[in-house]
């Protein structure tokens, strides 16, 4: 599919992205505190995992920096937005405080 650039059009497909997010979190949690009724969730770091790498400067003095594979950093960050993990994280915690499931972490 071809999207011309036309604002409103760019706004509706990042308001789908957005219910489809929504709508993946909340089936996944209900199902996930139905079927196993209690869960034990890492706590992770989000805002910590999607930082940018820090450079590494170069060990010789010379002003330059080493490489610090922040391109696939990159990446990894994306995917990890994309996939919506603090949402979900999010709706499990609220869907087993009112549905009396129990949640660890």
């Amino acid at each position: 599919m071809h999207y011309s650039h036309n604002p409103q059009e760019i706004q509706n497909l990042h308001e789908k992205i957005r219910r489809t997010r929504k709508l993946f979190a909340h089936k996944t949690s209900t199902y996930l505190l139905r079927t196993y009724g209690t869960l034990a969730i890492k706590d992770l770091k989000l805002a910590s995992m999607t930082r940018r790498p820090k450079p590494k400067p170069a060990e010789d003095g010379s002003g330059t920096f080493l490489l610090n594979q922040a391109a696939a950093k990159g990446g990894l960050n994306r995917s990890m937005a994309d996939a919506g993990l603090g949402q979900l994280i999010r709706s499990l915690k609220r869907r087993a405080k009112n549905a009396a499931g129990i949640l660890c972490g």
